[in-house]
């Protein structure tokens, strides 16, 4: 769920809104992980992050809730929140 826009489903959607993350000239990102709990099949990732790009860097704090299908760990919901935008 991305920082005031429409949700993004699917690989595709999700694969899409990365590649216009690099067109619109993120160079690169950190992910800092600062909280994991969960139990059985769910699990959920609290943490911040930092993107640089050629507007300056944006920061901000995400929440990733995940669930185990068939013994594999997919990401359920991803939601972001901007704390401070690029430039």
């Amino acid at each position: 769920m991305p920082n005031g826009k429409t949700p993004v489903k699917g690989r595709a959607g999700i694969e899409e809104y990365f590649k216009q993350d690099m067109a619109d000239g993120v160079q690169s990102a950190q992910i800092i992980t600062e909280e994991v709990n969960g139990s059985n099949d769910w699990a959920f990732e609290r943490g911040s992050y930092h993107l640089d790009g050629i507007r300056g860097t944006e920061s901000g704090a995400y929440l990733l809730v995940w669930k185990k299908v068939n013994g594999v760990w997919l990401i359920h919901n991803d939601c972001f929140n901007v704390i401070k935008a690029a430039s």
